[in-house]
């Protein structure tokens, strides 16, 4: 690849990504995203404003997922009226199997870098919406947040694409 960059998850933008591939293997989790936006403050940005990158490998080293939670709602009504609430649900380690196998399509809305207990390691909040856009309109499905725990992050591009609309 062409481009390398590392623990730098604050210099990209994940609000249009899409992921294709979503593993586990040699104690690492290995995402392959399209539409990830480079920012321009990104270390291997020489454009120096925000580029989509083509498709994104995305490798979480010695990654390990610590947890999965399917995300709860409200529903109101147009007078604002509470109609139903699902609260979130924790998912079992099968059904976190079953989710990182059913990843293809779905939209990664952040990753986040949090800091962790243990020494030389970080903990990554890793945002998945699931809709439809059989249509070419999305509609909005599940949402989880997925809990990584690794020692680095690296996000590998061979080129950019167009400058993202919108941007300064």
């Amino acid at each position: 690849m062409k481009f390398h960059s590392v623990n730098e998850l604050e210099h990209f933008s994940f609000r249009d990504a899409q992921v294709f591939r979503f593993e586990e293997r040699d104690s690492r989790i290995l995402l392959e995203a399209e539409a990830l936006i480079v920012r321009g403050s990104n270390s291997q940005n020489t454009r120096f404003y925000d580029s989509y990158a083509d498709t994104a490998q995305i490798n979480l080293v010695n990654g390990k997922v610590l947890s999965a939670v399917k995300e709860g709602f409200r529903y109101y009504d147009a007078d604002g009226v509470l109609q139903k609430e699902v609260p979130d649900q924790l998912l079992t380690e099968g059904e976190i199997h079953d989710l990182l196998r059913q990843c293809s399509g779905c939209y990664l809305f952040s990753a986040e870098r949090k800091p962790d207990t243990k020494e030389g390691r970080m903990q990554v909040s890793l945002g998945l919406e699931f809709g439809d856009d059989s249509e070419g309109t999305l509609t909005m499905g599940d949402s989880f947040w997925i809990e990584v725990s690794c020692s680095s992050v690296e996000v590998d591009w061979e080129r950019y694409m167009n400058r993202v609309e919108g941007t300064v």
